[in-house]
Parts: C-alpha cells; sequence; structure tokens
C-alpha cells in the first residue's frame, strides 16, 4: 500500500501536461563580450600588398685615393631639356639650343679636380645630344679657367678645330676692355665672348662662404 498517494498523483498530471503541451524554447544564450580572436595565419603563408623591396647588396668602396665612382646619366641628359624648352621629345629640345651653324660652349667648373668637379660622364653625355640635335662636332666647346684644372678633372685638353676642343682661358685669352656690373668690375673671357653662340652652364652643387651654395651663379663667372 502507497504511503504517500498525492506523489504519484502529481508525477501522473506532470506528466499528462507535459504530453498536452508544446515543448518550451530553450533559454536564450547570453553573448560573451570577449569575442574570440581569428586564428592567425602561419607566418610563412602571409602575402602583404606592400612587398618590401629586396635589399640591394652594397656597393664597392673604391680604392684609397682614387675618385668615387660616377654612375650613367646619358638617359637624365636624354630627357633634361624636355621640359624647360617645352618639346615633348629630347632630340627636339635639344634643337632650340642652337642651330648647326653656331657654336656652342659648355661651361664646366673644374676647380676641385677630378670627382669634386663637373662629370666627364655628363659632358660626354651632352656632347652626344647636342651631335644628334645635328650640331658637328668642330662646333662643340669646353671651356673653363685654365687648362690645368681641366685636366686635374679628367678632360683631355686639346684646341683643334676639327674635334671637340677642350680649352682653358688662360690659353684661349681674355679681352682688353674691363667688363663692369655695378661694382665688380672683370675681363671676360674670349671664349665666351668671341667663340661661343649659345652656352650651357655645367655646375656644381659647391658651398660659399658668403651665398650659402653658388652652382651656376660661380661657373657663370668667366675668367
Amino acid at each position: 500500500m502507497d504511503r504517500n498517494p498525492g506523489t504519484s498523483r502529481r508525477n501522473l498530471f506532470r506528466a499528462c501536461l507535459a504530453a498536452a503541451l508544446p515543448p518550451s524554447p530553450p533559454p536564450p544564450q547570453i553573448e560573451s563580450r570577449h569575442r574570440p580572436r581569428p586564428t592567425a595565419a602561419p607566418i610563412g603563408r602571409r602575402r602583404s600588398a606592400f612587398p618590401r623591396p629586396r635589399p640591394r647588396p652594397p656597393a664597392p668602396l673604391p680604392a684609397p685615393g682614387s675618385p668615387p665612382p660616377i654612375p650613367p646619366v646619358s638617359s637624365p641628359s636624354s630627357t633634361a631639356p624636355s621640359s624647360p624648352l617645352r618639346r615633348r621629345f629630347p632630340i627636339a629640345a635639344w634643337k632650340r639650343i642652337a642651330r648647326p651653324t653656331e657654336v656652342v660652349g659648355l661651361k664646366v667648373n673644374c676647380l676641385s679636380g677630378r670627382g669634386n668637379s663637373t662629370s666627364t660622364v655628363l659632358v660626354e653625355a651632352v656632347c652626344e645630344r647636342l651631335q644628334q640635335a645635328g650640331i658637328p662636332r668642330a662646333n662643340i666647346v669646353v671651356w673653363d679657367r685654365l687648362d690645368s684644372d681641366l685636366e686635374a678633372a679628367g678632360f683631355p685638353v686639346s684646341s683643334r678645330k676639327d674635334r671637340i676642343r677642350y680649352i682653358g682661358n688662360d690659353a684661349a685669352g681674355y679681352e682688353t676692355d674691363l667688363a663692369i656690373y655695378g661694382s665688380v668690375g672683370s675681363l671676360l673671357s674670349t671664349t665666351l665672348t668671341r667663340t661661343c653662340d649659345a652656352v650651357v652652364n655645367l655646375p656644381v652643387l659647391k658651398d660659399h662662404g658668403i651665398v650659402g651654395v653658388t652652382m651656376a651663379s660661380r661657373t657663370s663667372s668667366a675668367p
């Protein structure tokens, strides 16, 4: 005999009620504030949208006493005059500097010797472009203050008129009349006043104790 008959009735009532009613939905899950971080890809498989450039091997050091190496400039010299002369093609720009019948002077700065003066490679490249523009070799003059300065910078001194001339003012001579500009007077080189129809200034980046940087203003001085 069951001593607690109400227990079996409750169980029977619960079973009947559970069978009649639909099952209740599970309780909602509370989202955690701390989201799990995505798993990082292995280091060996990562790819960047901006790949790092490969490091270049260091350039060999020059031998003691030798001048520093000068990079080739034939490509920049062929396009450099295009922008200021407003020409699309380099040769057309070079043709605006002088006519084939005119003499072009290349004023260099050789005061500091080889390595710190106007590059011989640059001068050769400019001479090449001038000849492509129709200027004969005999109509190109490279000049500076002294023949010894040109030789110290690596230029072959020559005054022959059937080839490119490399000549100093001491050999070409100066005007006898004093040219006065304000408070400054100077004797101008005859290469500037009598030989050249056009002058291309090829200076170097050079500091100065008074003005800071001279560049073309220093190279423009004829003596």
